[in-house]
């Protein structure tokens, strides 16, 4: 319960940053996203450096934790990547509002995927000179908690959680961000449903108001809907 109260309190919030004030959302969006990149380069850089010093990082890229198939590894690593940027859809809901968006949004999209994975790969090397590849499959967020505590300190594993609650707050805006535009994006082209209706800006806020609420209502439903089907029978 406390924690349902808690994402309908988010889910509001962020619905009024983004329909308030669209500029406020943006620069929190960027700012989330500079915070969350912080602590991963962070142990790309430390965490490669006290690995080769220490041999762990050499050791857990010499050493088989558990044979696999190679096809099937291979396999079920496209799906966890196809998982990992199924969100990045979202971007196209504001392509009604860039410069030139048949250029510039592709070239965003594919910059962008290139620098997430680069920085992530980074990460992992970092990880793997805190902790052994075989502690990080058993353990997953735990065990990386466990890596930046024995690199950073206590303190680390403490302030590494207090970045993914930012992180998570920047992906709920980001999201909040396409969804009070979805209708707005096709109506703006005179396309969709009652164009007329989801393409009215506010004058004072240069936000598709009735756009916002359509996807502030949709959140809502999808929020009782992972209720209904995921903590109650």
């Amino acid at each position: 319960g406390e924690a349902m109260a808690l994402a309908g309190f988010y889910l509001v919030l962020s619905y009024g940053v983004n329909a308030l004030s669209p500029i406020i959302a943006g620069k929190f969006q960027v700012t989330t996203t500079v915070i969350k990149l912080i602590p991963l380069l962070l142990m790309a850089v430390i965490g490669t450096a006290v690995g080769l010093k220490s041999g762990m990082l050499i050791e857990n890229f010499t050493t088989v934790v558990e044979e696999v198939s190679t096809s099937s590894a291979l396999f079920t690593a496209v799906v966890a990547t196809a998982f990992a940027y199924e969100g990045w859809i979202v971007a196209t809901s504001i392509n009604s509002e860039l410069k030139d968006s048949k250029r510039n949004l592709p070239k965003a999209l594919v910059l962008g995927s290139i620098v997430v994975v680069s920085v992530y790969i980074l990460y992992y090397i970092g990880l793997a000179g805190g902790i052994s590849n075989e502690v990080m499959m058993s353990g997953g967020e735990t065990a990386a908690k466990m890596a930046f505590e024995r690199i950073f300190s206590s303190a680390g594993g403490t302030i590494l959680f207090v970045f993914v609650v930012i992180s998570c707050l920047g992906t709920l805006n980001g999201l909040m961000l396409g969804c009070t535009r979805g209708m707005y994006c096709l109506a703006a082209r005179n396309k969709g449903p009652a164009p007329k209706i989801f393409k009215q800006v506010d004058n004072t806020t240069n936000m598709p108001t009735n756009s916002s609420i359509f996807g502030l209502i949709l959140s809502a439903f999808w929020l009782i809907y992972f209720y209904g089907a995921n903590l109650t029978e």
